[in-house]
C-alpha cells in the first residue's frame, strides 16, 4: 500500500487528514510572508510548507545575500529608535528619495514620537 502520510499529531491535521489523502479533494492553503529581510528564514519555511502541500519543490535561479543595515536595526520596533535612527531611516526610505524630508523632521522626534503620528 501507500503507507501512512506523516501527519503531525494535532486536531487540525486529524480533521483534514481525508483532504490530504483523497486525490479528489481540493485544499486551499494560504501563507503569510514577511517583506523584511529579517523574516527571510520564516518566509522560506512558509513557502516550503506550502510547496510540500502542493507537491512541488522550490528552486532558486538567483541567490543574493542581504546584509543587515547598520543604520536602523529592523529587528527592533520603530518606537525604540533613537532620534538619529529615525533620521537615518527617513534618509534611506524610498531608495534615498525621501532624504530631502529628513531635515524637516522636528528635533526630538524619536521612534516613540514617530509611531504616535
Amino acid at each position: 500500500g501507500k503507507g501512512q502520510p506523516p501527519f503531525r499529531v494535532s486536531l487540525l491535521t486529524r480533521v483534514l487528514a481525508d483532504a490530504f489523502i483523497d486525490e479528489e479533494a481540493m485544499v486551499v492553503a494560504i501563507g503569510t510572508l514577511g517583506p523584511c529581510s529579517a523574516d527571510t528564514e520564516h518566509t522560506l519555511g512558509t513557502l516550503k510548507a506550502l510547496q510540500m502541500l502542493q507537491g512541488t519543490q522550490m528552486s532558486a535561479e538567483h541567490r543574493e545575500d542581504i546584509e543587515k543595515e547598520a543604520a536602523v536595526p529592523h529587528d527592533r520596533h520603530p518606537r525604540r529608535w533613537s532620534e538619529g535612527g529615525v533620521r537615518r531611516w527617513l534618509e534611506a526610505a524610498a531608495g534615498g528619495r525621501a532624504r530631502a524630508f529628513a531635515a524637516a523632521v522636528p528635533r526630538g522626534t524619536d521612534g516613540k514620537n514617530l509611531v504616535r503620528w
